[in-house]
């Protein structure tokens, strides 16, 4: 096994063990002979590496009624319908039913509806991880991306992808070129599917729509855009969103927030709700427009401000 693994003891990242399982011998002593590998069939349980392979970062993302963020410090929740979060996780990935954190060590600890989580056996890292309401997607340490849950759709093959966002129903990636990859998309919305011409350096896939940053960090968004949520206002942004009928980012000279796509849809259905496109001021360093007109966002203090449905479970 590998020299950071003490023996009697899961290493710290972990996937959870299989009930019933025993966690495997450490290294020999010096000079030892390792024995043979244990078949991997089942009952067989990886030896996991605790090495940091990715770093904490500042983000947030929002799925139905629960929102989860990760802090620089390695500090990692979730809040609305609270589920579990994870200690030092780099990304955290939502589903309708299930949930995903990919800890510093690469490696995805989910929880929630077991056939889109990953099989808690599988010894594999990943650099990033993304969810559809009922599949979890990520990619592989070549930069290949692979699937698995249900109504996942068929990613494209080859590797070198650079970065992946999923929404309720599809899924995008961008490739070594910079060029948008999309998949997943329901016949009638085929259209969040067609990306537009890049190079991109972010991007982010909504309910029907998909937004992206050039270089330059001017947004280009395709796909529905029936409330405007597809038509991104002049300039360059940062940290883009693409969620429920709205988008969101932040504008880099002051750090506030820009949100378009406004229908007035939510007013309807909650009419004591703040508007999803009327963001709270301040400076902020993440953002996340999540489904049904939730939106939440962190600030550049690491401070929780939500607004539109999640509104009501705003922590600060």
């Amino acid at each position: 096994g590998p020299a950071d693994l003490k023996p009697g003891k899961v290493p710290h990242g972990a996937p959870p063990l299989p009930p019933g399982s025993k966690v495997p011998p450490g290294p020999p002593p010096k000079g030892g002979k390792m024995g043979h590998h244990p078949p991997q069939g089942p009952g067989f349980v990886p030896q996991f590496s605790s090495k940091p392979i990715l770093k904490t970062k500042i983000s947030v993302v929002t799925r139905m009624n629960t929102a989860c963020s990760t802090l620089v410090d390695g500090m990692a929740a979730c809040w609305g319908e609270p589920e579990p979060a994870g200690d030092r996780a780099a990304q955290i990935a939502l589903g309708r039913d299930h949930g995903c954190s990919l800890m510093v060590t690469g490696y995805p600890h989910c929880w929630g509806d077991e056939v889109a989580g990953p099989d808690r056996n599988a010894a594999e890292q990943f650099l990033a991880i993304t969810a559809t309401l009922d599949a979890t997607c990520a990619l592989t340490l070549a930069g290949k991306i692979k699937c698995w849950g249900s109504h996942r759709g068929l990613p494209p093959a080859g590797d070198g992808y650079q970065a992946l966002s999923s929404g309720p129903h599809h899924s995008c990636a961008i490739d070594s070129q910079g060029e948008a990859q999309c998949w997943g998309c329901e016949a009638d919305h085929a259209d969040a599917c067609e990306p537009k011409s890049g190079p991109f350096t972010e991007i982010s896939a909504g309910h029907f729509h998909t937004c992206a940053l050039r270089d330059d960090g001017q947004p280009v968004c395709w796909g529905a855009n029936d409330s405007g949520q597809s038509t991104p206002p002049e300039g360059p942004l940062s940290g883009l969103s693409a969620g429920w009928t709205h988008s969101c980012g932040i504008n880099p000279a002051d750090s506030s927030l820009s949100c378009w796509g406004c229908d007035g849809r939510l007013q309807e259905v909650m009419p004591k709700t703040e508007g999803h496109c009327s963001p709270p001021d301040g400076k902020f360093s993440a953002v996340s427009a999540g489904d049904m007109w939730n939106s939440c966002a962190l600030t550049t203090r690491g401070f929780r401000k939500c607004w539109g449905g999640l509104a009501r479970l705003e922590e600060e």
